[in-house]
């Protein structure tokens, strides 16, 4: 199960608790009560010990291995009304920041698109993988699975995206198509551009690329795999 404390209770209780509230130093696969329970905030972060019996979030750090990393893509999260299909992304060592206080809890969708361009750049990836096959947005729901590793200032990451629920249905509503408000970039569009240190794009600009011929990225498959999150 996925344990989360009320206002009520230490901020995580669940890192030293069980399910049922008594104390153990393993505690509970848990997410903080900045997160909604229904998994529909940008970035929902689940925390877990790295536990040297192979409990609790240890098997994170089987992603240190890319064949792993590349044959281990499906996350399915079961609610009480539907079951959630995730696909991970990324997994990597970061800096210990609190992911959503850092970025004021993604209230504005352009601080939630610059952290993903944060990780399709490197910027916030010290050691791992990234698929840069995958284009998320502003309307992307993504599930954050954290862990210690060896270093106390540094967190391991495996991070996945949401692709349907049980019904087949993509939960968040896109407005303009998919895209990001105002700009129409996805999050490794807005990387490529940052990079080029290039203007805005405009209809001109697209005009005289079709002119120069120029073709976007080739878009690849990714292998599918299976893992769970209970």
């Amino acid at each position: 199960p996925v344990c989360q404390s009320g206002p009520d209770r230490e901020l995580d209780f669940y890192l030293s608790h069980r399910p049922d509230g008594t104390a153990e130093f393993a505690g509970s696969i848990y997410s903080q009560y900045y997160n909604k329970k229904d998994f529909s905030d940008p970035d929902t972060i689940l925390y877990g010990h790295d536990m040297s019996d192979g409990s609790m979030f240890r098997t994170l750090h089987l992603f240190d291995d890319q064949d792993f990393f590349d044959r281990n893509r499906e996350v399915l999260v079961y609610l009480p009304d539907k079951v959630l299909h995730y696909r991970i992304f990324a997994a990597y060592n970061t800096n210990d920041d609190h992911i959503l206080d850092a970025h004021d809890h993604f209230r504005d969708p352009a601080v939630f698109i610059d952290y993903l361009r944060d990780i399709f750049t490197g910027e916030s990836v010290y050691l791992g993988y990234v698929d840069e096959s995958v284009e998320l947005t502003a309307q992307s729901r993504i599930l954050t699975l954290s862990t210690c590793n060896t270093r106390e200032d540094q967190r391991f990451l495996v991070q996945c995206y949401l692709e349907r629920t049980a019904d087949g249905k993509y939960i968040p509503d896109s407005a303009d198509g998919g895209r990001t408000g105002g700009t129409g970039e996805t999050a490794q569009e807005a990387a490529e551009w940052a990079e080029e240190e290039g203007p805005e794009r405009t209809e001109e600009t697209e005009e005289l690329e079709e002119l120069e011929g120029l073709e976007g990225p080739e878009e690849t498959a990714v292998e599918e795999a299976q893992t769970g999150v209970y």
